[in-house]
Formats: C-alpha cells, sequence, structure tokens
C-alpha cells in the first residue's frame, strides 16, 4: 500500500499556485470585457434606442446574453455561452435559436415565449434548457425586442441565468 501512494504521489509533484486560479478569472475576464465591448458597438451600430449595461450583466449578474436578428439567427453570443449551456460560440453563431430546443421543452413556456416575440414585447421566464448532451438545466431567460432610433425592429436579446 505505501507503493502505491508514492506512485500516485510523484505523479502530482506541482502545488496549485493561486495564480493557476487568478490566470482562469482573468482570461474569463478579458473575454466578457471584450463581448461587453462588442455588443456596445453592436448597439451602436445597429442604432439601438435601448441600452443595457453589458458588463454588469456579465459580471456581475453571470448572465449568458445572445443576440439574434429579427427572424431569431443568432449574431452574437457571450463567451461564457459554454459555462451555462455546454455549446460553444462556433455551435450557436448563425443557427436559428429554435434549433436549440428539445423534444422534452416545456411547450405552455415556449409558448408564451414565442407569443412574446410575435407581439415584439419582452418577456421574463423559468425554463429547462438542454445541454447537448441532453443533460438539463433550470435557467431564467429575459428576452426584449430591440429596435433601433427610427421604431424599427433590428434585433432581439436574450440574457439567460443558471438558477
Amino acid at each position: 500500500m505505501k507503493g502505491s501512494f508514492k506512485q500516485v504521489q510523484s505523479k502530482f509533484n506541482a502545488p496549485l499556485m493561486s495564480w493557476d486560479i487568478f490566470i482562469s478569472y482573468y482570461h474569463q475576464s478579458l473575454k466578457m470585457g471584450t463581448d461587453a465591448q462588442q455588443l456596445e458597438k453592436l448597439a451602436e451600430d445597429k442604432n439601438w434606442q435601448q441600452q443595457w449595461n453589458f458588463s454588469e450583466k456579465l459580471f456581475k449578474e453571470h448572465k449568458l446574453i445572445i443576440v439574434t436578428d429579427v427572424e431569431r439567427n443568432v449574431v452574437f453570443v457571450s463567451s461564457n455561452v459554454w459555462k451555462i449551456t455546454g455549446y460553444s460560440a462556433e455551435n450557436v453563431v448563425g443557427k436559428n435559436l429554435s434549433e436549440f430546443r428539445n423534444e422534452a421543452s416545456d411547450a405552455l413556456a415556449m409558448d408564451k415565449i414565442r407569443a412574446a416575440i410575435r407581439a415584439k414585447g419582452p418577456f421574463e421566464s423559468d425554463i429547462v434548457n438542454y445541454t447537448p448532451s441532453g443533460s438539463p438545466y433550470r435557467c431564467r431567460v429575459e428576452g426584449h425586442p430591440v429596435f433601433n432610433q427610427q421604431g424599427t425592429l433590428v434585433n432581439f436579446i436574450f440574457f439567460e441565468k443558471l438558477l
């Protein structure tokens, strides 16, 4: 028994340093800072009427941010998408949100969300979403239509937070 302990012990000879923990947080913070800048640029380019504090949504509220065009094709997703959903940004951007529904999705909640989107109104709903492997996770989704300064619908924005 003593020999096997030495063998295992020798495999892990580098201690976990505070730098290891910090660098992971630092890289994620840089990505989310870039996300906030990209969202601000998108809002400026599309001339959005509404304004959100994207840094607060990402850093303080720990929300995933998804922006779609009017047809609900994803044009932006924040870098924390994998941490929250299990999907990579590459697997989400360019796809329609309807592609991420699961047969087990709550039909009543989905109907409520679709009705709000059709009416070009905001909504908030607690739903069960699914990772790519089919594992469920509970989240609160808040959605808003986004209009430009001329009053034309140009995007939808969704904020998702794990419950």
